[in-house]
């Protein structure tokens, strides 16, 4: 059988001795697309400086001031989906992602009922880091933060919140991504030095072993993450991953 290449690898050099991991999405630009049933929708209280969701303010929980920095969308209870990409100006290795929404029940505001997370580096290919993930229900009234670790550190430039509304009003004041500047990592970028094959062959239920080889020009350590059709594979951090029989 002639197995395609839908399998993918990432390999990066972790940091060392880089300090604690800080949000590296402060004050960097983003794009923001609102939809219901295909149509794009306008916000109910808009981002009138076009920073709230990256400026580092966390306004109080009173939803009412159009001026406090929340931004929230509304479809009268209809499905909404809404997507925010943040550019982080060049790679940079990413550690955790969080979210700040709006929860106040009495005026029909409600945390997301689902979200996801995908990252890039060239801003087109985009790759699965969390798949749709349902959010906890009827949390307290007021603030509520969510937050992603990733297993491994992911390098992207580029990263794309996706959030699915579980009620009639969607809010956020802030999205973070947290990780290092790739001068504060202090690793240089790797090398593939040996890349997989476009196509394998095997005869029916033999294993399948992947192999690469990469190296730094520093002594950064080197972490490898596998990807099946751009969905991380759980556990896949070696250098070789075998596809069982």
């Amino acid at each position: 059988a002639i197995l395609p290449a839908s399998i993918s690898l990432q390999a990066f050099a972790a940091p060392e001795d880089s300090g604690e991991p800080v949000n590296i999405a402060l004050n960097k630009p983003y794009t923001i697309t609102a939809t219901s049933g295909g149509s794009t929708l306008a916000p109910a209280w808009p981002d009138t400086s076009g920073g709230y969701l990256t400026d580092g303010n966390y306004p109080s929980s009173e939803w009412r001031d159009s001026t406090n920095g929340w931004v929230d969308w509304t479809n009268g209870g209809a499905a909404m989906n809404v997507q925010v990409d943040i550019d982080l100006g060049e790679s940079k290795l990413i550690k955790a992602f969080t979210a700040d929404c709006l929860n106040q029940s009495q005026f029909g505001l409600t945390m997301p009922a689902n979200w996801a997370i995908y990252t890039s580096n060239d801003g087109t290919d985009w790759v699965l880091s969390l798949p749709e993930t349902a959010i906890i229900s009827n949390p307290a009234d007021g603030r509520q933060k969510i937050t992603y670790d990733v297993d491994e550190y992911i390098s992207a430039k580029y990263v794309r919140f996706v959030f699915v509304s579980g009620g009639e009003h969607l809010a956020f004041d802030e999205l973070e991504v947290i990780g290092w500047n790739a001068s504060d990592a202090g690793a240089a970028t790797p090398i593939i030095d040996l890349d997989l094959e476009a196509a394998k062959s095997a005869a029916p239920g033999d294993e399948v072993p992947l192999s690469v080889s990469a190296s730094t020009s520093d002594e950064g350590t080197l972490s490898y993450q596998w990807y099946k059709d751009d969905a991380v594979i759980e556990g896949a951090t070696e250098a070789t991953y075998i596809i069982a029989s």
